[in-house]
């Protein structure tokens, strides 16, 4: 997987980030809200800076990289945070949900891995 890949998820992420600091100064919002703001996108999209710029260790020949190109339970166990942590303003019921949802993703995550660990083992058994 090239650099560049790795890195435009991150980096994407920031300029979302960005884009929103934007639009809430139509808002007026105060002082605090700006820096949080774009301090967050500017810091994500620093990260996705040193995602790109990061190397890879050497691999010896004829080993196999594991790189899931989507991992749909990563993205429901950060929905899942995401909800539980939104659920501190809207109710302990979204908290629930939340939590409900980041297990579900995390059982994903420990799937996916022993699918990874095991296909290893394959692979070296050849």
């Amino acid at each position: 997987m090239s650099a560049l890949r790795r890195s435009l998820p991150v980096a994407a992420w920031g300029a979302f980030l960005l884009a929103l600091a934007v639009v809430a100064l139509i808002f007026r919002p105060d002082s605090q809200t700006v820096v949080l703001g774009f301090g967050l996108a500017v810091s994500v999209i620093v990260a996705g800076g040193s995602v790109l710029r990061a190397r890879r260790g050497r691999r010896a020949a004829g080993d196999v990289e594991y790189t899931p190109d989507l991992s749909v339970a990563t993205v429901v166990a950060a929905v899942g945070v995401s909800l539980a942590i939104a659920g501190a303003e809207a109710g302990t019921w979204l908290v629930a949900i939340g939590l409900g949802v980041a297990v579900a993703g995390v059982g994903g995550l420990v799937r996916e891995l022993r699918a990874e660990r095991r296909e290893r083992t394959r692979v070296r058994t050849r």
